[in-house]
């Protein structure tokens, strides 16, 4: 656990200018095509800079350099419920500006003290401005939160079981999507044998998946890596 702060702090100390992010940027967009990447989507979180950088540069630095690989890459705007309200109104203010323009997403990063439900009018927002929202999902949903999940565009699932009827049906009716990082679950001790996990269940239960991963800064692995060993554990189809 040590390791994995510390690779955080080491990220950030390391992008602590535009020219590094420039750098970081066009190293990570050349690998992407060496990868021969068909689509991507990276998770920014701009709070992780340091704040005498200005947000808007760094977005539109990382932009132009997207733009100019001629790689078919989204952004995905990262934000956490722990910000200030005046942090969190300068983020959507990016979201709203550069939305369908580069940015197609928010990652609404709970605090897991906070009860999400405390941001419906947040996402009364995103639902009636038909803003596609990412949550994460850790614990069985109350209530509450119901409505605000099921008007998710995906949810990053970590918890190790079926999910119940009423959400089998919801998420396959709106076609949500949910994202597992299998080498970030084992780090976090979310299963304790790739056997034992849920994926090949929810596969055949006709539920889209997603694979991901974190910066292979931050845990060394990347998307074949994944690939390989879901793999080599189950019997997916390729078709």
């Amino acid at each position: 656990m040590t390791d994995y702060d510390n690779s955080k702090e080491l990220v950030k100390k390391i992008l602590n200018s535009y020219q590094n992010i420039e750098i970081a940027t066009s190293n990570l967009l050349e690998k992407l095509k060496k990868d021969n990447l068909l689509y991507g989507e990276i998770y920014l979180n701009l709070d992780s800079f340091l704040p005498n950088l200005d947000k808007e540069v760094i977005v539109k630095t990382i932009f132009d350099l997207i733009k100019k690989s001629e790689l078919n890459i989204n952004i995905v705007l990262e934000v956490e419920s722990s910000l200030t309200k005046e942090m969190l109104y300068n983020n959507l203010n990016i979201l709203y500006n550069y939305y369908n323009k580069g940015i197609n997403g928010i990652y609404f990063k709970k605090n897991k003290f906070d009860r999400i439900e405390s941001y419906k009018s947040l996402f009364d927002k995103f639902i009636k401005d038909e803003v596609n929202y990412i949550l994460l999902m850790d614990s069985k949903l109350t209530s509450q939160d119901k409505e605000i999940y099921y008007n998710a565009n995906r949810i990053i699932y970590n918890v190790l079981e079926i999910p119940d009827n009423e959400f089998l049906e919801e998420i396959k009716n709106k076609n949500i999507i949910l994202e597992m990082g299998i080498t970030y679950q084992s780090f976090f001790n979310i299963y304790d044998d790739l056997k034992n996990h849920i994926i090949y269940d929810l596969y055949k239960l006709n539920v889209s998946i997603a694979f991901t991963t974190i910066d292979e800064m931050v845990l060394d692995t990347d998307l074949l890596n994944e690939y390989c060993k879901i793999f080599n554990v189950f019997p997916f189809s390729l078709h």
